[in-house]
């Protein structure tokens, strides 16, 4: 028996013997072989299960509203869609589906133990009525490919709720007081540091503090006798030398110890309190809007300003808002933009924390 093949070069030759044989044994088995199915992805056949399931859906609901409903309990709960679906005993992507995808069915017990974690009734989040737009529909965009998209959108909208309220979160609190932020959670722990508000997202929650409270906090623990915490940098440079620290580390230590208490010096300083010169302010410019309605509001702040400049030489340290070189009774041209700016962030800082309060 001979066969035909092809060598390197493209050119026919002969084959003959038990090489031939098994060549025309393969190329008939070959085509007596059926030819093989296409295979159905996850996603096609599960969609295709749930439209039949829609021919008799008895024992199935869906999320009502195309998950709205589903969603704004699960993040009141502030949980995220694993944690859901965790505490419920269902597949995590049981959820994403129930809030993404239109009439996505689901079985009763499934849906009824997702409720009681949520602590809803059953009939304000599924139903078994067809939804109004097509079967399998995607009503929300995929979860974004890159890892931690969703937290850092979250961490961006809590910095402009703590910029728009005035507020600090625990990074800025320990960044101000120098310390870590576990110490932060550990004041808050024993009540040392009160918080004024907690945000709540989906992918965490974050306690908020006014930044008087946080500079009240800063004076106490300088004016306390405890030496755990009011330490003398020399104090701390021998104990890290007597611990087999090298001079570098124990200089460093003690730097940090030193730039501490400088900054909590600072805080305590003799000038009024912040939330006084707030009132003041804003009584002073509640008194010109009603005199001179005409006036812009920053015409009105500019007089505040001044008025207050003169009137209280504590509350306007001369080393920051010197006095004109012309007038002595006037304010630098330099920073009477700043000193105004300073006038309506205290009266915007003194709504924001009556509002909360």
């Amino acid at each position: 028996m001979t066969g035909v093949g092809k060598c390197s070069l493209g050119r026919q030759r002969s084959i003959s013997g038990p090489v031939a044989s098994l060549v025309v044994m393969k190329q008939a088995a070959a085509e007596k072989r059926p030819a093989r199915a296409r295979l159905t992805s996850r996603a096609e056949i599960a969609r295709r299960v749930n439209e039949a399931r829609w021919s008799n859906p008895v024992g199935y609901v869906t999320a009502r509203d195309g998950g709205d409903w589903l969603k704004e309990a699960r993040e009141a709960r502030c949980l995220s869609q694993r944690g859901l679906g965790r505490a419920a005993r269902v597949d995590g992507h049981l959820i994403s589906e129930l809030e993404g995808i239109a009439g996505r069915l689901t079985a009763v017990d499934k849906a009824e133990r997702i409720a009681v974690v949520l602590e809803v009734p059953l009939e304000s989040l599924f139903t078994d009525e067809a939804p109004h737009v097509r079967i399998g529909e995607r009503r929300r965009t995929r979860i974004p490919v890159s890892r931690g998209t969703p937290a850092r959108n979250e961490a961006a909208a809590l910095q402009r709720f703590c910029e728009e309220r005035g507020l600090w979160n625990g990074r800025r609190t320990a960044k101000e007081l120098l310390v870590d932020e576990k110490m932060v959670s550990h004041w808050v722990d024993r009540g040392l540091l009160t918080v004024a508000e907690v945000y709540f997202a989906a992918p965490f929650k974050a306690n908020l503090f006014w930044p008087a409270d946080v500079k009240q906090l800063a004076r106490e623990l300088w004016k306390s006798k405890d030496h755990r915490i009011h330490r003398n940098p020399d104090f701390v440079y021998r104990w890290a030398i007597a611990r087999g620290w090298s001079e570098q580390d124990a200089d460093r230590l003690a730097g940090k110890c030193r730039r501490r208490q400088q900054r909590y010096a600072a805080f305590r300083t003799g000038h009024y309190p912040a939330e006084a010169n707030h009132a003041r302010w804003r009584e002073m410019a509640n008194k010109l809007r009603a005199e001179h309605p005409d006036r812009s509001e920053n015409s009105r702040l500019g007089e505040v300003m001044l008025s207050d400049w003169q009137a209280s030489p504590d509350a306007w340290p001369r080393d920051r808002y010197p006095a004109s070189k012309s007038d002595a009774q006037d304010i630098d041209g330099d920073v009477f933009d700043a000193a105004v700016k300073r006038v309506r962030q205290g009266i915007k800082y003194l709504q924001n924390r009556e509002i909360s309060s």
